[in-house]
């Protein structure tokens, strides 16, 4: 999932030919760097409520999963879907060069369900 250049129609697509859990955010196709992370149960929400509650948001909505500006939501279209609040800005990570045994034990000690392997970024 790219930061702010995937439309609706685009991840509806997503979630309708996948059954991941949960979606990497990227900067963008071309330069891969990890933003955050975000469920499928929460993106399948978020989506839904957005198209309730907007009715401006079509397939063709651009989708931000970052703040565009630091005021939010003030000065976007109406048509965009801003999913910014639902995004992992933070999740757990670790590099392709991180031994098996340190990542065993971040499963273990932390209780974690899933770690992100992320190699340059």
């Amino acid at each position: 999932v790219t930061q702010n250049s995937m439309t609706v129609g685009d991840i509806e697509y997503l979630l309708s030919s996948s059954s991941l859990k949960g979606f990497p955010v990227v900067v963008s196709e071309d330069s891969q760097y990890l933003v955050g992370w975000i469920t499928r149960r929460d993106l399948t929400r978020a989506l839904e409520q957005e198209k309730l509650y907007n009715p401006d948001v079509t397939t063709e909505s651009l989708v931000y999963f970052t703040d565009s500006n630091s005021a939010g939501d003030f000065g976007l279209p109406t048509n965009v879907a801003n999913l910014s609040t639902i995004v992992d800005l933070s999740p757990i990570t670790v590099t392709d060069q991180t031994p098996m045994e340190t990542v065993l034990d971040f499963f273990r000690k932390l209780g974690l369900r899933q770690v992100l392997v992320t190699k340059n970024g």
